[in-house]
Order: structure tokens, then sequence, then C-alpha cells
């Protein structure tokens, strides 16, 4: 799948997923079950492979 952007919508994309992330961490700190804490560390893997994508492209 090819997604196009413009420099203003990655830039944008960036800040929404680095925002995500920093509140995925939080929840994460927050969690004591074990089998919820893997599940968030496989969404925080996600979002920071798509913020590195985003990143190397802007």
């Amino acid at each position: 799948m090819v997604l196009e952007l413009t420099e203003k919508e990655k830039e944008l994309l960036k800040i929404a997923l680095e925002s995500f992330e920093s509140d995925l961490r939080d929840e994460l700190a927050k969690t004591d079950k074990q089998n919820w804490r893997y599940a968030l560390r496989g969404e925080e893997q996600a979002i920071r492979s798509l913020i590195e994508k985003v990143s190397a492209r802007a």
C-alpha cells in the first residue's frame, strides 16, 4: 500500500503518533496484568516503527 502525504501531513502524522506513543507508555506504566502489558508493548513497537518510517520521509 502506498500512502502519499504532503510534508505538512507527514509532520502532523508524526506528532499524532508521538502523542499516542506517550499515552501508550503511560498506560503501560499503570498496567499490572502481564497479558495486557504484552499486548501494549506490541502496539508500542508498531507505533515506534510508524514514527521511524514517517520521520525518514519527512
